[in-house]
C-alpha cells in the first residue's frame, strides 16, 4: 500500500505530465502533517475526559467532530479549492430551497 501511494503519483507526474511531482509531494507531506497534528490534538483534549458515563462518550464525540473540523478549517479557508467548496454548497443550498418551495406550492 504504501509503495503504491508515493510511487503512482511519482509515475503519473514523472511520465504521463512530463512535469515534477514535488509541487504534489509538497501538498502531500503538508496534508501529513496536518493530520498528524489533528490526530494528537483530539486525542490529547480526550485524554481529559473519561469514560465513566454516557455523558463523557458524548463530549468526546463532540471533540472529535469539532477540533478536527476547526483544525482543517483554519488550514483551508483560503485556499481556492476550499473557496470552490463553499461555491458548491451555496448551489446546493439554493436548489434544496428551490425544491422546498416547489413542494410548498403543492
Amino acid at each position: 500500500l504504501l509503495t503504491n501511494t508515493w510511487y503512482d503519483p511519482y509515475v503519473v507526474f514523472k511520465y504521463g505530465l512530463n512535469t515534477s511531482p514535488k509541487i504534489y509531494l509538497k501538498k502531500y507531506i503538508y496534508f501529513l502533517i496536518l493530520l498528524i497534528i489533528t490526530i494528537i490534538v483530539s486525542l490529547y483534549l480526550c485524554s481529559f475526559i473519561e469514560f465513566n458515563t454516557i455523558l463523557d462518550i458524548i463530549n468526546k464525540f463532540i471533540i472529535c467532530i469539532i477540533i478536527p473540523n476547526l483544525i482543517f478549517l483554519l488550514a483551508f479557508y483560503k485556499k481556492d479549492e476550499f473557496k470552490y467548496f463553499l461555491e458548491l454548497l451555496n448551489k446546493f443550498k439554493m436548489l434544496i430551497l428551490h425544491y422546498i418551495k416547489l413542494i410548498k406550492k403543492y
